[in-house]
């Protein structure tokens, strides 16, 4: 070969190796970018790996559970077979346990508060937690220590093409099943206020319709008499916080909130007695996964517009606030998982945490 020939190989070769870096690279870093959560929350169905062991495993299609919902700590991926879903590992602790990691936790960020988030439909342990080691990192940087809640949705290994299958099996299960299991949930969110300075929780899509099952089911249990004959300055959350929240969008509406005689049917006042602060609902009309939801119940979602003002039960009147996140909504798509964009953490959560 000749020098000229010789050279132009050598320049191959080297173009190919610093490709296969980077290739190498990007996929070493893909696969150890994902930090899964220290700490989670769930009602899911969460197995003993030997007996006696606090030790548990749950997969990626757990069905839901007939106890209550359980504190786990330092999740972790086991290793899975090569056409399996992934199957997750935690240590199960009790409630003291549970408090202290996240005073460690909030400790190391420096934390001024914590914000227990929980998802909407069709959603499983793996993609719930890529999205929420996102929000952690976003919410680490503004000081917030974000926990997780994983309910447990449908049994079915559907696709998210698949959803409209899913949603109404996961709607149909939060009533009775999903919100009864996380109804003791709202004692340890109390108890989590002394150990940092206030707990907030943000849920999003259908996770504003267990919040809404949830707050009724608290309501009926006369859980707010116990929280507010609590020591302290934090008995309830601060701010509740509704993203793109699937339910009726007449949800705080004076007609939907004045049965006197069943005062937990009023699901507006329930939801707004679950803080003490404000219910921020945050909507955007490029949420095209509502028109969906219109077109399902029949009935115009949440999390397109907002409440009516106009329509708003006076006891709500500057409890209850809307926030219009079109400008903060950049995703694309069907616009609909904003609730991790810098305007939304940085004008709506953190600002209203300060």
């Amino acid at each position: 070969l000749s020098d000229d020939a010789q050279k132009k190989i050598l320049r191959w070769e080297n173009s190919m190796m610093k490709t296969m870096f980077v290739i190498l690279s990007l996929l070493l870093a893909s696969c150890s970018a994902l930090e899964l959560p220290k700490l989670l929350l769930t009602s899911v169905d969460v197995r003993s790996v030997d007996v006696g062991s606090s030790e548990v495993e749950f997969d990626a299609y757990t069905a839901g559970a007939e106890n209550e919902a359980v504190c786990l700590v330092d999740v972790r991926e086991k290793s899975r077979g090569r056409f399996r879903k992934p199957l997750f590992l935690a240590t199960k602790v009790d409630f003291a346990t549970f408090k202290k990691r996240v005073r460690q936790e909030a400790k190391k960020i420096k934390a001024r508060n914590v914000m227990v988030h929980t998802h909407g439909f069709n959603v499983q342990p793996g993609g719930f937690f890529e999205a929420v080691d996102k929000g952690r990192k976003i919410l680490e940087n503004e000081k917030i220590l974000l926990v997780p809640v994983l309910w447990p949705c449908t049994k079915l290994r559907l696709p998210s093409f698949l959803g409209f299958v899913a949603y109404p099996l996961d709607q149909n299960n939060v009533p009775d099943g999903v919100s009864e299991q996380l109804v003791p949930l709202l004692e340890l969110f109390a108890k989590i206020d002394e150990a940092v300075y206030a707990t907030s929780i943000m849920c999003h899509s259908m996770g504003n319709y267990v919040l809404r099952w949830l707050a009724q089911k608290a309501r009926e249990r006369r859980l707010w008499q116990r929280l507010l004959r609590r020591k302290g300055p934090h008995r309830r959350m601060k701010h509740v916080f509704m993203v793109a929240p699937d339910v009726r969008y007449d949800i705080f509406d004076e007609e939907k909130n004045s049965d006197m005689a069943n005062p937990e049917e009023n699901p507006g006042k329930c939801i707004a007695k679950l803080c003490t602060g404000k219910v921020f609902v945050l909507h955007s009309s490029k949420d095209t996964a509502m028109v969906a939801s219109n077109v399902q119940n029949w009935k115009n979602a949440l999390g397109r517009r907002g409440f009516r003002e106009s329509k708003l039960h006076p006891d709500l009147k500057g409890k209850v606030v809307n926030v219009n996140c079109d400008d903060y909504n950049t995703i694309g798509g069907t616009a609909h998982g904003y609730q991790w964009t810098p305007g939304v953490v940085q004008q709506v959560y953190a600002k209203n945490l300060a």
